[in-house]
């Protein structure tokens, strides 16, 4: 009876090990204490672009590798206002009239990589501070798209301040200061976070079917990672004779 069991445990153990071995490539390699390895880096060949900037906060400090929000105020971050118009609540049925609407304004930034990377897990860190708090500064709708397969596919939306995902997915999460996307790994080439409309948002101006909004969006740093992992390389010391002494004794 004592061998039955072992061999069911035995069995157990495989199929357990295997399942979770599958669930951390999916969901993130973060307890094995291992640094992964950020391809939204500068140092790692990662490029930027933006579809405008406001002056003293360039593109260029999301890919630097600080998530802090506290040296916003010395040019640490990305920055760009934008305005926005979409179609009050009694003008949605008119099919034509929101297609028109839902096109216009947006802000953007996307990374981009020297060769595709595999990726499972995006990091966008919004302005976030005691004195900038990301419930009024930071991102209240937007998408995050990513380029793979030769085209660009829509991973999440952000909703409401709300991550909702564009397929199955079991996490859910608030779009704070620190919003994280999860998914199954893919290739990906590029990534892009479009913002839609921000937490401190205005009113404009207003016609008869439209609501003109100005947003501005505040994007301090994004990482992509996979389940690669930064080595710690250990620097073997210089024999001095002993290690093959040893081995001598122990033959």
């Amino acid at each position: 009876m004592k061998c039955r069991n072992a061999g069911i445990l035995g069995v157990l153990l495989v199929i357990c090990a295997s399942y979770f071995g599958c669930l951390a490539e999916v969901m993130q390699q973060g307890t094995s204490g291992k640094r992964l390895v950020d391809y939204a880096l500068a140092e790692n060949g990662a490029t930027v672009t933006a579809s405008r900037s406001t002056s003293g906060h360039r593109p260029e400090t999301v890919i630097n590798g600080i998530t802090s929000s506290n040296n916003w105020n010395k040019g640490e971050g990305w920055e760009a206002e934008f305005e926005r118009q979409h179609l009050k609540d009694n003008w949605r049925n008119w099919q034509w009239e929101t297609a028109r609407a839902e096109a216009r304004g947006g802000a953007w930034i996307e990374v981009g990589f020297p060769e595709p990377k595999r990726a499972n897990r995006i990091v966008i860190h919004s302005l976030d501070s005691t004195t900038y708090p990301a419930s009024k500064y930071g991102i209240h709708s937007g998408a995050l798209r990513v380029w793979t397969g030769g085209r660009w596919e829509t991973v999440a939306l952000v909703k409401n301040g709300k991550v909702e995902y564009t397929k199955a997915n079991p996490i859910r999460s608030a779009a704070g200061g620190k919003i994280e996307f999860r998914f199954p790994m893919m290739s990906i080439g590029k990534v892009k976070f479009i913002i839609l409309r921000s937490n401190d948002r205005k009113i404009a101006g207003k016609s008869l079917s439209t609501v003109t909004e100005t947003s501005t969006a505040r994007i301090v740093e994004i990482e992509v990672t996979g389940s690669e992992s930064v080595e710690k390389v250990v620097e073997k010391p210089a024999s001095d004779g002993s290690e093959e002494e040893l081995k001598t004794i122990m033959q």
